[in-house]
């Protein structure tokens, strides 16, 4: 994925989570309804954020950064290949 000029954390919304969390959920990731369909970055997508980041040997933050955002598209091109 691509970030669109912040890094993306708890407490956001917008398009940029949206797109945050259909590759998380391409992963197999599970998260919240209630924060998927409002685009809103909850408890929930932290902690996929989070485990990905641990999963990946990233700084496990739970915030994505630009280490992480091409990581997660790394992995999301990797499955559609």
């Amino acid at each position: 994925m691509e970030l669109k000029g912040r890094h993306l954390m708890v407490r956001q919304t917008g398009d940029d989570v949206k797109e945050l969390q259909k590759e998380l959920q391409a992963l197999g990731f599970e998260l919240p309804e209630s924060e998927v369909s409002r685009s809103f970055y909850g408890q929930g997508t932290r902690d996929a954020v989070y485990q990905f980041q641990k999963d990946n040997d990233l700084p496990a933050s739970g915030i994505v950064d630009q280490e992480t955002a091409a990581k997660l598209g790394e992995k999301v091109s990797e499955m559609s290949s």
